[in-house]
């Protein structure tokens, strides 16, 4: 999973970079949404299939964050990624996306910063460390 700005399109493919490492791919979306440059999604990204020859894929259905934008986002992960591991931040990064600090978090995440959905696109709010930014969250209950 990783956090992509939406860079626009190539062809058929979707434009995506990712927010923290900077690597841009272009990418096939199955579900069918096409999104508009400088939205912010949440998603997982396959490789290639076939390597230098074929768009990667997004996997799952996009997570498009309607709030807060990149730059609450960054600050996010200035916070949370040195807690991980000072000495690497992309290292941490991968480490939070794939783990998170604990279990379930990216799953407590989405459920509490769900929005709404289409079938194609699901709509979230909020940060995963200030609570009062998810719908759902203890305090907004």
């Amino acid at each position: 999973m990783g956090f992509y700005i939406h860079e626009g399109f190539k062809g058929a493919c979707t434009v995506l970079r990712e927010m923290v490492t900077g690597i841009e791919c272009k990418a096939i979306v199955p579900s069918g949404y096409r999104g508009e440059k400088g939205e912010l999604w949440l998603v997982r990204i396959l490789p290639p299939p076939i390597p230098g020859s074929s768009p990667h894929v997004v996997f799952t259905t996009p997570y498009l964050i309607l709030r807060p934008g990149p730059k609450e986002w960054l600050a996010y992960f200035a916070r949370t990624l040195p807690k991980i591991n000072p000495a690497d931040p992309q290292r941490s990064y991968g480490i939070l996306m794939k783990y998170g600090p604990k279990r379930n978090y990216w799953n407590e995440y989405i459920f509490e910063a769900y929005v709404n959905h289409r079938t194609e696109v699901v709509f979230l709010a909020g940060l995963p460390d200030v609570e009062e930014t998810r719908p759902h969250s203890r305090v907004n209950s």
